[in-house]
């Protein structure tokens, strides 16, 4: 009885019958546009003694390791310019779990950063590191974007330098008015 129904359900309506056919392909496509892209970038002093970079980033449970490279075979990126960069595709997550280990000329390899790494873009997502001389040893700091060179120091500093520019501003502003009035309250 069942076959006949679905075989008159083909012969006389087949647009029910490719309905099932249709939801799985638009359901592969919804998955597809779920992926999301995290772009790595490490900007590089050319004084460290680092012949390479990866990042092991633990994802939704899964353990991946992304080479960084600074030859230009990254979309976007500019080769020999001090900026590695790698990228990773997968389902979306919110928060990865990621260890930047540079591996030195001798082979011996430091982790440079290690931590949680939030990820606000389902589709695609930066993350990235200025990679400096501390304290402790070379150390990655996480910064939104990775400039070569020195610039990025300025960059994240950015943000403040206008605050203090503007509360300056707004104290001169408040200053005038009380002379321009008098001092009469």
């Amino acid at each position: 009885m069942a076959r006949m129904v679905a075989l008159a359900l083909l012969l006389f309506c087949p647009s029910l019958a490719t309905a099932g056919q249709t939801a799985g392909a638009s359901e592969r496509a919804h998955k597809a546009a779920q992926r999301q892209v995290i772009v790595f970038q490490a900007a590089v002093s050319s004084r460290t003694t680092y012949s390479g970079l990866h990042v092991e980033v633990v994802r939704l449970g899964e353990d991946t390791d992304v080479e960084l490279t600074d030859d230009g075979s990254q979309p976007g990126d500019l080769a020999w310019d001090g900026v590695y960069t790698g990228q990773m595709v997968g389902d979306y997550s919110r928060y990865v779990n990621a260890r930047l280990v540079g591996t030195k000329d001798d082979g011996t390899q430091d982790v440079l950063f290690a931590g949680m790494v939030r990820t606000d873009d389902r589709r695609l997502d930066t993350v990235g590191w200025q990679v400096m001389m501390t304290p402790r040893g070379w150390e990655a700091l996480r910064v939104p974007v990775s400039y070569p060179g020195k610039a990025l120091i300025v960059v994240s500093g950015l943000p403040l330098l206008v605050a203090y520019g503007w509360g300056a501003l707004l104290l001169f502003y408040v200053f005038l008015l009380t002379k321009l009035r008098g001092t009469q309250p």
